[in-house]
């Protein structure tokens, strides 16, 4: 994954062409520390993006329950019995996406493949929660987290049960610095108007702007950006789900200007697209 920074107000075409290109400064990691004296500053007026997919633990050799075997797209058989704790294993792997995601600090974090597991919360309900090893980048950090509605973790984790006996979910997020960044409060009223653009578990959705003195002051109007996951087999699926992130950000733009033939916001759309 490679961190795009991209002045606000670029053009998408440029903004596209730009997006895939590797941070000119992106830091080193050591044996899971990092080199912090090479981290890029990432304070002024550029908006910072970078797309991890994280290789869902329960994806990596499960046995299909409707197959009675493990599917090749998930055996890895290039990777060897001997390499397989050091490069598979979410114990060794999971301090160094940690390091690997903090070492950008990039103002927003399209995450692909997060896997999450079940708990209780303080009030006895059951919720989900992030891996032991990510939470530090939210607990600690200055970075929160967006997800899709419970409702539809609950569709995942069923799914998952049914074909890989893991009653875990896994989803795509997006993680955005709260210290420059401001998230619009309408995901509820949006949600609630508009069905056909709810968050997904392969696409979650925000709407942003900048905070003042953060170096994004000027991005004054709102933005949206869509993490996403697009379907790996079919490629009207993955149309349909470029229009969902469309439809959900045409929506968030209406919603605020309460205006219905608002035209189309600055968007940006990053994520593990299959092609």
């Amino acid at each position: 994954s490679t961190p795009a920074r991209i002045p606000y107000g670029t053009p998408f075409s440029h903004a596209a062409a730009t997006a895939g290109l590797p941070h000119p400064s992106f830091p080193p990691v050591k044996g899971g520390k990092l080199l912090h004296e090479s981290l890029p500053d990432n304070s002024g007026p550029y908006l910072s993006v970078a797309s991890f997919n994280l290789l869902a633990p329960c994806y990596v050799r499960p046995v299909d329950k409707r197959t009675g075997g493990i599917q090749p797209f998930a055996a890895f058989e290039w990777i060897s019995d001997v390499d397989t704790p050091e490069v598979l294993d979410i114990d060794k792997r999971g301090p160094r996406l940690l390091a690997a995601l903090r070492s950008c600090r990039a103002d927003v974090l399209c995450i692909q493949e997060l896997q999450l597991s079940r708990s209780v919360g303080s009030d006895n309900e059951e919720q989900f929660e992030l891996p032991s090893w990510l939470k530090p980048i939210v607990e600690d950090d200055v970075y929160d987290i967006c997800l899709p509605p419970l409702s539809e973790l609950e569709v995942m984790s069923n799914r998952n049960q049914r074909v890989l006996g893991i009653d875990d979910p896994v989803t795509s997020a997006l993680m955005y610095r709260t210290d420059r960044l401001k998230r619009c409060n309408d995901n509820e009223s949006i949600s609630s108007k508009r069905k056909e653009s709810e968050d997904t578990s392969t696409c979650v959705t925000a709407c942003f702007y900048g905070k003042d003195q953060s170096g994004l002051e000027n991005v004054n109007w709102p933005f949206v950006v869509s993490s996403i996951h697009l379907d790996a087999t079919s490629e009207v699926k993955r149309v349909g789900q470029i229009g969902r992130c469309l439809r959900r950000a045409r929506a968030f733009i209406q919603h605020l200007a309460n205006d219905d033939d608002l035209c189309f916001p600055s968007s940006l759309i990053a994520g593990d697209m299959n092609t």
